[in-house]
């Protein structure tokens, strides 16, 4: 399976075997730190090691460019970091992802490329995004001191504004090649709020990081990604208005309203926007009673066509929400709200 043929000459650019090269040494690694063997053949946690480099630092050289770079990886950089034995290979992996990123170069004005130009171009953008993922799961900025911090920031805004042009036409629920560079910005600066809210006071950092994000909203009004950061940065920094106002713009509906809301229902509540905290408990218990009031025919209706499989799902969908966390969330938030609306307005 890890073996990659060629074809007519080249590699095939698939991600599968390269992705299986990284899950193989990374069991290596947790059977070693477990106390047990590499194998039969007794491979060592130094050989082990510089296995899982070599073949994540290989997968990334092939995928960076890809949007869901950081996807493939996360679950292998949070085992990293959170081992104190690899400490040296977290530092390791760091130092290749710093040196390939250090070697991307992009023009200093893109809107005048063209043809074969513009797509390299886009490649390289796209795999310079890809590196500062990896690096933000790595931990690396978390260790930035406050400078090292604001400088970093600039740098990835100044890249944003670079590539900014190439993102002009795309529509306004896409998102840009050049976006996730103000993603990794705002979390920068959230975490050094994070670092240094005792001993200077950080609001400023959050209030940068939501600029950040707003600034992303303005050319890309409903997507979901943009928003829903904007939304639960929001409700951190205690405002829930302005929360709800990203919230809505994600028209969340239908299965979303079980997979998405608890990025705002949680801190609305804990905010007191008793009102749209209500209001959103009946909307996941709406859809919720809704589909469960409607399968009945749904599901005789694809019976009768002969759609057996189309049963099958709408059968063990019924039963996925009927055991849904946000459904008995929803039901019991909304009893203690009513009761807690009550009490407010006996108060009043």
């Amino acid at each position: 399976l890890c073996e990659i043929k060629p074809a007519e000459g080249r590699h095939t650019a698939v991600r599968g075997p390269r992705l299986a090269r990284v899950e193989l040494y990374y069991r290596y690694l947790a059977a070693l730190l477990a106390g047990g063997k590499g194998d039969e053949e007794g491979i060592t946690m130094p050989a082990a090691e510089a296995a899982f480099q070599e073949s994540f630092i290989s997968y990334v050289e092939e995928f960076v460019h890809l949007p869901c770079i950081s996807t493939d990886l996360r679950a292998y950089t949070i085992f990293i970091n959170d081992k104190e034995a690899l400490k040296e290979l977290r530092m390791g992996l760091i130092a290749a992802l710093k040196e390939r990123s250090s070697q991307i170069q992009v023009p200093a004005d893109v809107s005048i490329l063209e043809g074969g130009t513009l797509r390299e171009t886009k490649k390289a953008i796209r795999c310079l995004v890809g590196y500062y993922q990896l690096l933000e799961l790595m931990g690396y900025h978390k260790g930035l001191d406050r400078k090292a911090a604001r400088d970093k920031v600039y740098e990835l805004v100044k890249l944003y504004d670079t590539a900014a042009p190439l993102s002009k036409e795309i529509d306004e629920r896409e998102a840009g090649v050049a976006d996730e560079f103000l993603g990794v910005a705002s979390n920068i600066l959230i975490n050094s709020y994070l670092r240094e809210e005792k001993q200077y006071g950080g609001i400023g950092h959050l209030m940068s990081a939501a600029l950040l994000l707003e600034r992303l909203v303005s050319r890309s009004k409903y997507s979901n990604v943009h928003n829903l950061r904007l939304c639960s940065l929001y409700l951190v920094m205690g405002v829930p208005q302005l929360a709800y106002e990203a919230y809505d713009r994600c028209d969340i509906k239908n299965i979303q309203l079980d997979t998405l809301t608890h990025f705002f229902l949680y801190g609305c509540i804990a905010a007191g926007a008793n009102d749209t905290a209500y209001q959103l408990c009946g909307d996941i218990s709406g859809f919720m009673n809704g589909f469960d009031r409607d399968s009945a025919d749904l599901i005789f209706h694809a019976f009768s066509h002969g759609s057996y499989m189309k049963v099958l799902e709408m059968s063990a969908f019924k039963k996925r929400l009927e055991s849904s966390h946000m459904k008995a969330v929803a039901a019991a938030e909304e009893r203690i709200l009513e009761i807690k609306v009550a009490g407010l307005n006996i108060a009043g």
